[in-house]
């Protein structure tokens, strides 16, 4: 499974991941990794704010 992190910058510099959710506000996830690759290229076109979007692996998502 895989899922799409923004990777949004603080304004004190510290860049802060947020995974994104859908309209339910569940974690959107893809089965897929291309599909995940594809609608993360949409969200960085789509992006005004010149944030970064990382595709990972699900189960590789570790809290520091």
């Amino acid at each position: 499974m895989w899922v799409i992190v923004k990777m949004i910058t603080h304004h004190t510099g510290v860049q802060l991941p947020v995974i994104l959710v859908d309209n339910h506000s569940e974690i959107m996830t893809f089965q897929i990794e291309d599909e995940a690759q594809k609608m993360k290229t949409l969200f960085a076109a789509n992006s005004d704010s010149g944030h970064e979007y990382i595709v990972k692996k699900y189960d590789t998502l570790k809290r520091n």
